[in-house]
């Protein structure tokens, strides 16, 4: 069962990959097709692999989150929108990032991005990436 796909439907937006863990609606039995052992996240489902086993290589990454799972991703990422435990996590761990406390402030701050051509890889995620995806 996946209440997300119905919800996105509802609103009209087809063309978008769902990433989620999964709980049978008859057993009551989740399961996890993102868990990752190479990844010592611990989460149910691993948001790094997703997103990089779904980017191009030459891809720049942009990252939204705000909570402890969202970590190890976001660490993955060129471009970090971060709030309350990520953005606590990105500044002890001198990650970059952008505050945030609406998605406007994402919306204005990605703008200003496109107008400037100033989207570029961040060299560390690039070498967190290389690393993943060796170890997967």
């Amino acid at each position: 069962m996946n209440y997300i796909r119905p919800i996105l439907d509802a609103m009209g937006v087809r063309r978008l990959d769902v990433f989620a863990n999964v709980l049978d609606a008859v057993s009551l039995r989740p399961s996890f097709p993102n868990a990752s052992e190479a990844c010592n996240c611990y989460c149910a489902s691993c948001k790094r692999n997703v997103v990089i086993t779904q980017a191009a290589a030459d891809e720049v990454l942009v990252y939204i989150g705000d909570g402890l799972s969202d970590t190890c991703a976001a660490s993955h990422c060129d471009v970090i929108f971060a709030k309350t435990e990520l953005a606590a996590f990105c500044n002890a761990e001198r990650i970059p990032h952008h505050p945030w406390r609406v998605l406007s402030d994402v919306q204005r701050i990605l703008e200003q991005y496109h107008r400037s051509g100033g989207f570029r890889t961040r060299r560390q995620a690039v070498l967190a990436r290389t690393r993943a995806v060796e170890a997967e």
